[in-house]
């Protein structure tokens, strides 16, 4: 599965309440699970996308959409390494928000995607995407979105018991774990040093 550029904002998408309630014969469309318009978007290392963005999380693909720029990523569900939600405030909004690893973005990286002004020193493959919706009480729901309709795409290539970095242990994140995609109830808490080391959070493939 390859990411595909899109020029058009995505149309025909059933609402996941509507769905709910529908006939099977009627079950051909997409469904859309969550939306976010003029949502933050920031990446790293930098991509031919930022700024106010519009987030469509759907049965078959999550989709970035800018109207200002009539330009849009489609990423497949096995394209997601990770999803969690960013506790520590020194991410790129410096609050609460959505943290996202894929890989293979090539075609839609960014010229400017140096780093410190060396053109020779670029970040690997992997992109890290930060989204904060446009409505912060909605993260929740986005994290569970996210989770559910990535549990019906699972990564072929995997590895759930690879930890978290040790350098990273300053940080707080919390993801999908032991294949459960319904968000825990401590989603958006600061967790406390000593609930970090009885739960210890896990880097894993978003299945």
């Amino acid at each position: 599965m390859a990411f595909i550029r899109i020029h058009e904002r995505p149309t025909g998408l059933i609402d996941i309440v509507e769905h709910q309630s529908a006939t099977p014969s009627t079950f051909s469309s997409q469904v859309l699970h969550f939306f976010s318009k003029n949502a933050q978007f920031k990446t790293v290392p930098m991509i031919d996308l930022s700024g106010q963005v519009d987030i469509y999380i759907t049965s078959e693909n999550m989709i970035i959409f800018s109207e200002n720029l009539s330009l849009g990523l489609q990423i497949p569900y096995p394209k997601i390494i990770l999803h969690a939600i960013h506790q520590t405030p020194h991410n790129a909004f410096d609050t609460t928000c959505i943290y996202i690893q894929i890989e293979d973005l090539e075609g839609f990286m960014s010229t400017k995607n140096d780093v410190n002004g060396d053109p020779s020193e670029l970040y690997s493959n992997m992109v890290e995407l930060y989204i904060l919706p446009s409505d912060p009480l909605t993260l929740n729901d986005f994290f569970a979105a996210l989770s559910n309709c990535s549990s019906l795409h699972p990564c072929t290539d995997q590895n759930s018991d690879e930890k978290i970095d040790e350098s990273s242990s300053e940080h707080e994140w919390i993801t999908q774990a032991n294949g459960n995609p319904e968000t825990p109830a401590s989603a958006g808490q600061t967790r406390t040093r000593e609930e970090e080391e009885i739960n210890e959070t896990k880097w894993r493939c978003t299945d």
